[in-house]
């Protein structure tokens, strides 16, 4: 018996981690549309993430910001 035509989009037994990462290719392609601070923490959280965990990987991601983007831009504007 043939598929129907809308069988492939069936989410049937896939990965959770492959859920994730689909929701977040989505959610990069409209990243202009909504912020993605929320979305991101509701994903998170949809994998089982604590909210320390995700307020701890928050802080990561803003110390790294903070290490790296400053200097770097800072460079570019003094040698360019």
């Amino acid at each position: 018996m043939a598929p129907s035509p809308g069988a492939w989009l069936v989410d049937v037994d896939v990965h959770p981690r492959s859920r994730l990462a689909r929701k977040l290719y989505v959610s990069t392609c409209c990243e202009d549309r909504a912020p993605l601070s929320p979305i991101h923490a509701l994903l998170f959280a949809d994998t089982g993430m604590s909210p320390g965990a995700i307020s701890s990987l928050v802080v990561v991601w803003s110390v790294t910001s903070l290490v790296l983007e400053l200097p770097s831009g800072l460079w570019a504007d003094i040698c360019s």
